[in-house]
């Protein structure tokens, strides 16, 4: 009888090492997958800024503020503060300006990310008629640059 004390103990301290062991590694993997998750985070915030200085540099083109040079290359942003990051932003174009060659970069810490796209360029049409006060329509090929303000109260029945 003495000796199943000795071995009682034995079995407890074995399960006691496993499951020590179990806990151990369940709290590697749990950290593991955090640190993978905050890296995946921080990769896809990178190329977020990317996106924004992309877009910025189309919101310039397109409102006429920043004018793309023929066959040139210009960088059209450097270093623009943009969430906790920044973004560089530069441009190339071909003889007509028809086409422009992006290459918008992210930076956010050691991280950087970069988007390089290519965009035609439409021409901005311009056809003189007199002013309207106002229109509705249900063609889809207006444009409107601007604000543009409806008002029920201006109609012609």
């Amino acid at each position: 009888m003495p000796n199943n004390k000795g071995a009682a103990m034995v079995a407890v301290l074995a399960m006691v090492l496993v499951l020590n062991i179990a806990l151990i590694a369940f709290f590697f993997s749990v950290n593991h997958t955090r640190k993978k998750s905050g890296i995946r985070k921080s990769k896809s915030t990178v190329l977020s800024i990317a996106e924004a200085g992309k877009e910025h540099l189309y919101g310039q083109v397109r409102w006429g503020l920043f004018k793309p040079e023929p066959d040139s290359n210009v960088q059209a942003f450097s270093d623009v503060a943009f969430q906790n990051g920044s973004f560089s932003v530069s441009c190339s174009s071909n003889a007509k300006i028809d086409t422009i060659w992006v290459k918008s970069e992210g930076k956010n810490g050691t991280l950087t990310s970069t988007i390089n796209v290519t965009a035609a360029l439409s021409p901005d049409i311009v056809i003189s008629f007199p002013p309207v006060r106002g229109a509705v329509t249900a063609l889809s090929g207006i444009t409107v640059k601007g604000n543009i303000e409806l008002d029920g109260r201006d109609h012609d029945i």
